[in-house]
């Protein structure tokens, strides 16, 4: 397959699909890519995920499919930092090799990081397609989401 050409690229990618069973999973993400003489950066987001079935489901007559919403996130960061004690002061040590070393200021250095994610997942419709070819669009209900775990809809 060729590649777009371009300093700045905006692509839709698939996956290697997962078969288990008669269910064929396919992840989807969209890709920015940007691509320097020196190097490149590339920020993939997730955006679908495909599930093909080798037998549709039905229920009679009719041939179901649910719709779901479906959002991930990520996150990481990283943080140094470093800092200088006061000097002590003349008559002030706490061991001998305190008291040997010139009287430089103690200083301290470190640092730390840290990522983590999360995704969810909801049905919010089904679809159903009937006998003679006619389709219906059924919304799910479902609470409306809040901050309060009982807050009164």
């Amino acid at each position: 397959m060729a590649q777009p050409k371009g300093i700045i690229r905006w692509q839709t990618l698939s996956g290697e699909p997962i078969t288990v069973g008669d269910v064929t999973i396919t992840p989807q993400s969209q890709a920015l890519i940007i691509c320097l003489p020196f190097g490149g950066l590339v920020w993939n987001r997730p955006v679908a995920v495909l599930v093909e079935h080798n037998a549709p489901v039905t229920s009679g007559d009719y041939t179901i499919v649910t719709a779901s919403e479906v959002s991930a996130g990520i996150g990481f960061g990283y943080g140094l930092g470093g800092g200088v004690g006061p000097k002590p002061s003349e008559g002030e040590t706490t061991s001998e090799a305190e008291a040997q070393e010139t009287q430089e200021q103690p200083s301290g250095f470190g640092g730390g990081g840290g990522g983590g994610g999360a995704a969810m997942a909801r049905p919010v419709a089904v679809i159903s397609v009937g006998p003679q070819g006619g389709s219906r669009f059924n919304p799910l209900w479902t609470p409306p989401k809040s901050p309060w775990p009982f807050s009164p809809c």
